[in-house]
């Protein structure tokens, strides 16, 4: 949306999967020192069965160096510029609104950019949601660590599976909202929901149903006369 000239540039295939294979890498080779062992090595927890890093007080100071460090790489730097990006994002489909209802000339022409503008909107609203599901779903597990650290709060192993837990929902979320905010999807339970809704059985006075019985009565008797039976 900032830069529509330069998306077919900048969004290619090649460069897509160069993007995904760069972020394999850079989580494979920050996990290497804590899996060897050279600094905030990783600790086993069998009433759990999972490997995780410590975040508890009395840390050699070196470790909470690396945490911190850790953090600010890939909780606050990222969160920062994703806020500020869907912000930039928002601001421009503000006023392209503005824009608008302005410069509103022609029906056609108006036509065509209110429904540009509506689609600039949702996909607006669908980014929001994301980034609101990714920051519900980073940031305790980031301020608690943090606060565990510095003793702040105590150590809870409990409270660290659950908040983990929370984290792994951002990705299993993800590809939901972009299906619930999916126009197919939305015709598609459109059509379930009125093929599944019960259909009104409409009841003929008594009347009519008395006027309908005397003209099938009629039509079988013509019927038999012209065949010749009685």
């Amino acid at each position: 949306m900032t830069y529509p000239r330069r998306y077919k540039i900048w969004f290619t295939l090649k460069n897509s999967i160069i993007a995904v294979i760069l972020i394999w890498l850079l989580a494979v080779l920050s996990a290497v020192p804590s899996t060897f062992g050279f600094f905030t090595k990783f600790t086993y927890f069998p009433d759990i069965g999972l490997c995780l890093i410590l975040h508890a007080p009395n840390l050699p100071n070196h470790d909470v160096a690396v945490l911190l460090i850790a953090t600010c790489i890939y909780y606050v730097i990222p969160t920062t510029i994703i806020g500020t990006c869907y912000y930039k994002i928002y601001v421009i489909v503000g006023n392209s609104k503005k824009n608008l209802r302005i410069h509103d000339t022609s029906i056609s022409t108006s036509k065509n950019r209110i429904k540009y503008s509506k689609k600039e909107t949702k996909l607006t609203v669908t980014f929001f949601i994301i980034f609101f599901v990714y920051f519900i779903s980073f940031t305790p597990y980031t301020i608690i660590n943090v606060m565990q650290m510095f003793n702040v709060v105590a150590y809870s192993l409990h409270n660290t599976y659950i908040l983990l837990l929370i984290v792994c929902i951002n990705s299993v979320a993800n590809p939901y909202v972009f299906l619930i905010r999916s126009q197919r999807f939305q015709n598609a339970f459109r059509k379930c929901s009125i093929n599944t809704s019960p259909k009104k059985v409409r009841i003929a006075p008594v009347h009519s149903q008395t006027e309908s019985r005397l003209t099938i009565h009629n039509t079988k008797r013509t019927v038999s006369i012209r065949l010749g039976v009685c």
